[in-house]
């Protein structure tokens, strides 16, 4: 039983020592990670750093970003101020937010804008002169097309005949008349010679065609005149303004409608200027135009709502004012109220006597 007890105890002694030399060994292992924790710890630290840093360069973004906004919304105030205006071709709902736009976005829109209409304008030139030229030789089309010719060609030709009949000598005069009878099927030798009486009356022909041509002339002067009118009293009122802006705005939107109703307008009120007639057609328009008639009934409400805001606001002052007079005349004797002069029995007396000495 002895030996069983001592080896029980040797045993327990070198275990013992065993982990005596395990916790030796682990010592400098332990060091190490103590080392290691130092640097996680710096390396964590940076980290931290760097957050912090980002923090302070989004603030500072942020700080910028808001400076941006407020640099933003003082250049759409000072858009607003300077009067640029929307472009025409848009739709009244869109003009509405035109202010809204950074002023460099309205600066391209713009020039995009007036680049685009120099090159409507001379597209539209271009058409107006086709127009013209295709209204002129609308009578002879049909002979044109039988001799198998082309606008081109005849008007080439008419103008080479004039040009040689004006231009040419004498013999090449005559030589283009009678090309012209001949291709004419005319025989010139058929043709009598004027007689005294169409001698003497050719030179009233000649003025009754002079005539002619002074009233035609004067008359489409008259109506270059007139449209001319016209069409400065449309730009005026396109391009009139007041504080507000374009004084019509929505000019562009409605200017189908306002030339439908002008003629109606101007039968009815022949005594109206033109801009009388414009102003008159335009208002009739707009709220004849869904689109617009929407707009506006949106900006009536608002007037009507800061009518009534104001309104109620100036009532509720004269109430408080009126309010403040009866507060300080209630607290004040009248001039017949009796002012008290001693005690009531004193007072009872008094009265007493005045009964008495009636």
């Amino acid at each position: 039983m002895k030996d069983e007890e001592l080896d029980l105890d040797e045993s327990m002694a070198a275990t013992m020592a065993e982990i005596s030399e395990r916790e030796a060994e682990d010592e400098p292992e332990t060091e190490a990670p103590d080392v290691d924790s130092g640097d996680a710890d710096e390396e964590v630290s940076e980290p931290i750093a760097a957050e912090d840093a980002s923090e302070e360069t989004v603030s500072e973004d942020e700080s910028e970003d808001e400076v941006d906004s407020e640099e933003s919304v003082e250049q759409k105030e000072e858009v607003t101020a300077t009067g640029r205006n929307p472009p025409l071709s848009w739709r009244p709902s869109a003009k509405e937010k035109w202010n809204k736009l950074d002023p460099i976005i309205q600066d391209e829109i713009l020039k995009r804008e007036e680049d685009t209409s120099k090159g409507a304008q001379m597209l539209k030139e271009k058409a107006s002169y086709g127009d013209r030229v295709q209204s002129a030789v609308s009578p002879y089309m049909a002979m044109i097309q039988s001799k198998g010719g082309t606008v081109e060609q005849f008007i080439q030709g008419m103008g080479n005949t004039y040009y040689r009949l004006t231009t040419g000598s004498p013999q090449e005069r005559a030589a283009t008349i009678q090309n012209l009878a001949r291709s004419a099927g005319v025989d010139l030798s058929q043709i009598q010679p004027p007689s005294a009486q169409d001698q003497q009356l050719s030179p009233l022909y000649g003025e009754i065609q002079t005539l002619k041509q002074q009233l035609n002339q004067q008359n489409q002067q008259r109506a270059q005149q007139e449209d001319f009118a016209i069409n400065q009293a449309l730009t005026a009122f396109e391009s009139e303004t007041d504080e507000n802006g374009l004084k019509h705005p929505y000019f562009s939107n409605v200017e189908n409608e306002m030339i439908a109703i002008i003629p109606q307008i101007r039968q009815n009120n022949p005594s109206l200027s033109h801009i009388e007639v414009l102003n008159q057609a335009y208002d009739n328009s707009i709220w004849a135009n869904p689109e617009t008639r929407q707009l506006l009934q949106v900006q009536q409400d608002r007037k009507i709502e800061a009518e009534r805001k104001r309104k109620a606001k100036e009532d509720a002052a004269k109430a408080q004012k009126a309010n403040k007079v009866n507060l300080r005349k209630g607290g004040e004797h009248t001039p017949s109220q009796a002012k008290p002069t001693g005690t009531i029995d004193e007072e009872m007396a008094a009265t007493m006597k005045k009964i008495q000495n009636r």
